[in-house]
């Protein structure tokens, strides 16, 4: 048989739950899930993907069983020390160990976030999320809390430029594609020079491959990755979504009008609305990023 998460949902809910459907859409893929309502002086509710339970009933298993396990299974991901852990994750000194920047085209509000600073030159906004490692969740930024816990914009985008460094990850196109799939190694190894092969072509992402782009808010971040890479004191940044960014030598013979134009093709026929950075390509120059 087959069902829908929407149906997964309401046979959750006929055992007396209230759980409500959840999406998240991440490199282009949609990952459906589930989401109980705080019940109580609960205040934490933990979203858990649906797609393994609901193949299972799929091919076969029983339904009851099914959704029992899924509950069993959500309620032991339920912290059981919620209020402590509430405050702890949001202490001034946690706060500032694990806030990392967030940026979305300005024609896009983020719920539950506020602007921190808007990025004109780039047509951006950069908002801050906080990491929860132990959750492998975050929750966004807003100012009423800043000043609720004494933080001042100034040490918040020091923290977040500190904390993005140290999640960086940025590698030539052929050596993040093998660090992402190592069975590529040898299709990779047999193409001609040319294309993937260039070094010239660097993805900049971070460790978790989400929300990887924050790091242009930081033009001397960026430069610095260029000087690592050989880019010279000129080159372009291509948008390739909010998880990542391409970092290309400049070619006086490639026009920012073409560019721009592989670049809205590219996110009309492979990226995901939500996942869209941007349809133009940046340009790093002399310590400066400025939208093409």
């Amino acid at each position: 048989m087959m069902m829908t998460n929407a149906e997964f949902i309401t046979k959750l809910n006929e055992r007396g739950r209230h759980f409500e459907a959840t999406e998240k859409t991440v490199n282009g893929i949609v990952h459906e899930g589930a989401m109980e309502k705080p019940q109580n002086d609960r205040r934490i509710a933990p979203v858990i993907y649906t797609s393994y339970f609901i193949e299972r009933v799929e091919k076969g298993e029983s339904l009851d069983t099914v959704t029992e396990e899924f509950i069993q299974f959500y309620d032991s991901n339920i912290p059981n020390t919620e209020p402590e852990s509430l405050d702890e994750w949001t202490r001034k000194e946690y706060v500032l160990e694990h806030v990392v920047p967030v940026v979305r085209s300005q024609d896009k509000e983020m719920s539950g976030m506020d602007v921190i600073e808007t990025l004109e030159e780039l047509g951006l906004n950069l908002y801050a999320k906080v990491d929860i490692p132990e959750l492998k969740g975050t929750y966004g930024v807003k100012e009423e809390m800043l000043k609720a816990i004494g933080i001042s914009k100034e040490e918040l985008l020091e923290a977040m430029k500190r904390n993005v460094e140290r999640e960086l990850v940025h590698l030539p196109m052929k050596e993040m594609m093998i660090a992402v799939n190592p069975e590529m190694a040898d299709i990779l190894n047999e193409m001609p020079s040319e294309g993937l092969e260039n070094p010239d072509l660097v993805v900049v992402t971070n460790k978790e491959k989400f929300n990887g782009a924050g790091i242009i808010a930081y033009p001397d971040l960026i430069g610095r990755l260029g000087k690592k890479h050989n880019l010279g004191d000129k080159f372009i940044i291509i948008p390739s979504s909010i998880h990542e960014l391409l970092l290309w030598e400049w070619d006086e013979s490639i026009s920012e009008k073409a560019i721009g134009g592989m670049i809205q093709e590219v996110n009309s026929n492979e990226v995901s609305p939500e996942e869209i950075l941007s349809d133009s390509p940046f340009i790093y120059e002399n310590g400066e990023i400025r939208k093409a």
